[in-house]
């Protein structure tokens, strides 16, 4: 059945040119080799989760998400190779995406890239809230704040490890730091770095609330880099807070 769905599929083509998901906000555009049905669904996905991209204030630039027919052409895209876990990738004003199609067998086709989607444009609100289209590099925002703001936002909970899952390795070896480490751990354990920066972020919006995450973002935007912006907002630098956060997972 499947063969049979992705033969149906190889020859429908996707309609040329982008497709307006909300005028002036949001776009989708498929390359060549992504068929109809994933366009399709890759639209219907976007406009669930157009309320991300909104959320955080009005948008800079107009965000586009580009469909790639498979997960080699995605990681070329990105120029991350060997990252065989990944289905999308958000920059400043674009998303790209590995064709659902491409992604084998799994259940909830629309809901789950609703859920992703949700994820990586909170990923563009956020670059945008935080700094304009030449300097968005430059603000240093770490993995743990990135990953968990957008994981948070889309409520990805139930895809990240339990914080009793997490606390057994961090005890044990107390070298391990999510916080910290997160660029490098991402590709050797994106499971524990992940969880990690969900629950690190539940708690920072539990402490300072959603006004203080704009605080933060505003305070980027006024030209800070992230540590600076986190601390002149917040009270509290990230490094601080981190070394909090690593201490509560620790236990059991």
């Amino acid at each position: 059945m499947l063969a049979l769905s992705l033969a149906a599929c190889a020859h429908a083509p996707p309609p040329r040119g982008s497709i307006e998901v909300a005028p002036g906000v949001l776009l989708v555009r498929c390359e060549d080799g992504v068929c109809a049905r994933d366009c399709a669904e890759v639209e219907e996905a976007a406009r669930r989760a157009l309320p991300a991209l909104r959320r955080w204030g009005s948008l800079a630039a107009a965000v586009e998400i580009e469909v790639l027919p498979t997960h080699e052409a995605l990681e070329e895209a990105i120029r991350r190779p060997g990252w065989s876990w990944l289905r999308a990738w958000a920059r400043y004003d674009d998303v790209f995406l590995q064709a659902p199609g491409s992604w084998g067998t799994f259940q909830g086709r629309i809901a789950s890239l609703s859920t992703l989607l949700s994820h990586e444009l909170t990923h563009c609100a956020m670059f945008q809230a935080a700094a304009g289209p030449a300097d968005w590099t430059s603000r240093r925002i770490p993995l743990w704040f990135r990953e968990g703001m957008a994981s948070w936002a889309a409520g990805q909970e139930r895809r990240r490890l339990p914080r009793s899952q997490l606390a057994p390795p961090l005890a044990q070896d107390t070298s391990l730091d999510p916080f910290a480490d997160g660029e490098a751990l991402s590709r050797s354990d994106p499971g524990l770095v992940y969880s990690a920066a969900h629950w690190a972020f539940v708690d920072l919006v539990a402490r300072f609330g959603e006004a203080g995450v704009r605080r933060v973002l505003a305070a980027m935007k006024s030209g800070l880099d992230f540590p600076a912006a986190f601390g002149a907002a917040l009270g509290i630098s990230p490094a601080d807070f981190t070394e909090d956060e690593l201490r509560r997972l620790r236990r059991p």
